[in-house]
């Protein structure tokens, strides 16, 4: 081989590697901007796996899944929303009541078992008016919302014990248990004192401040609007608003009985305005968009949107969701209705294909064929 032979080879030896190297550069800084999905799919990912080994009983990946919420300023609400992944399973009843039984001092362990027995009360009773409820739902209420408060009890002796948890559960087995509203109030303030954004704990003490419980249609909105208010714009609290609206909706319609007023009330311009308004800042809020009840807020805004037949509201909510519709959790399970609705009223094609980049909120509103009513 002589030498001309050989100066070639290095000369296209260099070019190969120099080129290599710069777009392997160019690669890199391109996937590091690329924008990147809602953390919650890599939320519903996590709960199929801590699923999949809780059937399996193997109940310490599923601790350690829990105990690795992170120390953010979001922790807590992720804590909770793993928490509520986990009672929304469907044997969840005897694979906490297994755990418990196989780790009696395991604090996460207490922890879930509470929010299953609390779930299973509340479904019990149903979502209806007290005199309505017939003896044996009754029954099981109080047996399971007492063994609910129990387990909270208890959980509260263990060694790491989660409190701001523990207190954010005990507002609905409170409110179950008639407790006064002081001490109710009570397990608020510890939770807030804590982490004062805390979502799960704000619209269960929401709740509570409605006219059927222990408050009034004013406080109810006093609360809202006062709690948005103290946060920044677009915060996952603002979904706030549209459950108060639906609560005073829901008063209207199922405890006085005035179907014909319940519907005109939700159906008025500064109803329908100050719902989109907190709809559309939270779009625009970057820590919103990764709250691990990011989906949750948007089930909410979708279930009042429905009722005040704001088919745009709905739609979009639907969309930024993603692949929670559908999923098997709160949020995924309410919006199964609100989706099917929307498709046959408007011939739509499949939810699953949405897309999650806020950047193309219009044009997401644009194929639904949805319009806004403003």
């Amino acid at each position: 081989m002589t030498g001309e032979h050989i100066g070639l080879i290095v000369v296209v030896l260099f070019c190969i590697g120099f080129w290599y190297l710069t777009f392997s550069t160019l690669f890199q800084i391109l996937v590091r901007n690329l924008p990147k999905k809602p953390v919650f799919y890599t939320h519903l990912h996590e709960i199929g796996k801590a699923r999949s080994a809780w059937k399996r009983k193997d109940f310490e990946f599923v601790e350690h899944w829990l105990d690795s919420s992170g120390s953010s300023s979001t922790s807590a609400d992720e804590r909770m929303a793993r928490v509520e992944a986990l009672v929304f399973e469907d044997r969840a009843d005897k694979l906490s009541a297994a755990w418990v039984k196989n780790k009696p001092a395991s604090a996460s362990a207490a922890l879930v078992r509470m929010n299953v027995l609390r779930k299973l009360a509340w479904e019990a009773r149903g979502r209806t008016k007290s005199e309505k409820v017939s003896k044996n739902g009754w029954e099981k209420f109080f047996d399971l919302i007492g063994q609910a408060y129990e387990e909270g009890e208890r959980s509260r002796t263990l060694v790491d014990a989660d409190l701001t948890s523990i207190e954010t559960s005990l507002i609905t087995i409170l409110m179950g248990l008639d407790a006064d509203r002081d001490t109710i109030d009570g397990a608020f303030d510890a939770v807030v004192s804590k982490a004062p954004a805390h979502w799960e704990a704000h619209h269960r003490s929401l709740i509570v401040r409605c006219r059927k419980w222990f408050g009034s249609h004013d406080e109810m909105f006093s609360f809202a609007r006062e709690r948005i208010g103290q946060m920044p714009k677009g915060h996952v609290i603002s979904s706030l608003i549209a459950s108060a609206h639906y609560e005073y909706y829901l008063y209207l319609l199922l405890w006085e009985s005035k179907e014909k007023e319940a519907d005109r009330y939700l159906r008025q311009e500064p109803v329908i305005t100050e719902c989109e308004k907190a709809f559309v800042s939270m779009l625009s809020n970057g820590e919103t968009l990764r709250h691990p009840f990011f989906p949750h807020a948007m089930a909410r805004f979708a279930i009042v949107a429905k009722y005040m037949e704001n088919d745009w509201l709905a739609a979009a909510a639907l969309k930024a969701m993603g692949p929670s519709v559908g999923a098997n959790t709160w949020d995924g399970a309410v919006s199964l209705g609100i989706v099917e609705a929307l498709r046959k009223k408007h011939k739509l094609g499949s939810i699953r294909k949405a897309s999650n980049d806020v950047s193309r909120f219009a044009e997401i509103l644009e194929s639904w064929k949805i319009k806004s009513q403003s």
